[in-house]
């Protein structure tokens, strides 16, 4: 299980073509500095388990799921603070990973690898870990390059993907 979040309106890259000159090209930003954060995890047999999108707000706004009426499958949340928290954490280990992967895992227990973010871990997450036979483990901060595989196998596609259809669409 892993977090990322993408700022609304921004490209990772992008071409500019000017006149030669001592200048420096810039693309015009829109100045919003909203967030949307999103939480995925792949099961241990590959399967991806539904993420959750979660925009900033205090209650759901209805013109944000506009284009994404056919996303049925995915969970969205909000958030005042807009990132992952102890309660959220919780729900999504409760309605989406243990909802998911216990059918397939029988009476055995499961791994849970987390990104070692502190944001959603509380007691509560532990004790339902344990009553639930999910192992939780968290890798070490800072090693994202190394060893948590969604920042590279999802996350980074994720990243240009969204990069890239929000070009095409300005």
């Amino acid at each position: 299980m892993d977090e990322k979040g993408l700022m609304m309106g921004v490209v990772l890259q992008y071409k500019v073509i000017v006149q030669k000159g001592p200048w420096a090209a810039k693309l015009p930003k829109n100045g919003s500095r909203e967030w949307v954060t999103v939480i995925e995890a792949i099961s241990g047999d590959g399967r991806l388990l539904h993420p959750v999108v979660i925009n900033k707000g205090k209650a759901h706004y209805m013109g944000w799921y506009a284009k994404l009426q056919k996303m049925d499958v995915t969970t969205f949340g909000v958030l005042e603070k807009q990132w992952s928290n102890e309660l959220l954490g919780l729900r999504w280990l409760k309605k989406i990973f243990n909802r998911e992967t216990q059918e397939s895992a029988g009476n055995s227990y499961r791994l849970l690898s987390l990104d070692g973010d502190v944001s959603y871990f509380n007691c509560e997450f532990f004790d339902y870990c344990l009553n639930a036979k999910i192992i939780p483990f968290c890798l070490p901060a800072h090693s994202t390059h190394l060893l948590q595989p969604l920042d590279v196998g999802i996350f980074g596609p994720l990243q240009r993907h969204y990069s890239n259809g929000l070009d095409e669409f300005i």
